[in-house]
């Protein structure tokens, strides 16, 4: 059967592609070292990110890098640890999932307009 013009699909119609905002790549310097991280959340006061198996200190200062998905923005800054959390999978505690609460201390203005821009492209403000 043959279609006509109105069994087409609209022309001039964009769709957005849908990215997952959570979690995202960053990496952490400790001891001059780049360790990898997954940040769960972000917002202007600091990020939450799951550390794997990386040992914290509560107080002690990191630089953190990350990409913005969605907008492709880069952030670099220092955080502080504010909160560690620890959830064992088993009794045992051999599998153990590690999120660290992270305060920004040295968030340039640009930095803080690029994370604004983040959180309201993915509507979770």
């Amino acid at each position: 059967m043959a279609k006509g013009p109105s069994d087409s699909k609209p022309q001039g119609v964009v769709r957005k592609k849908l990215v997952k905002a959570y979690p995202f790549a960053a990496t952490l310097d400790q001891a001059g070292v780049k360790k990898p991280i997954e940040v769960i959340y972000v917002s202007e006061l600091g990020v939450i990110a799951n550390v794997r198996n990386l040992i914290l200190r509560v107080g002690s200062f990191y630089m953190l890098q990350f990409e913005l998905p969605v907008l492709g923005h880069f952030v670099l800054t220092e955080g502080r640890v504010l909160k560690t959390y620890d959830k064992a999978h088993d009794g045992k505690g051999h599998a153990v999932d590690r999120l660290a609460e992270f305060h920004f201390t040295k968030l340039t203005e640009e930095h803080r307009e690029r994370i604004k821009l983040f959180v309201k492209a993915i509507r979770k403000k």
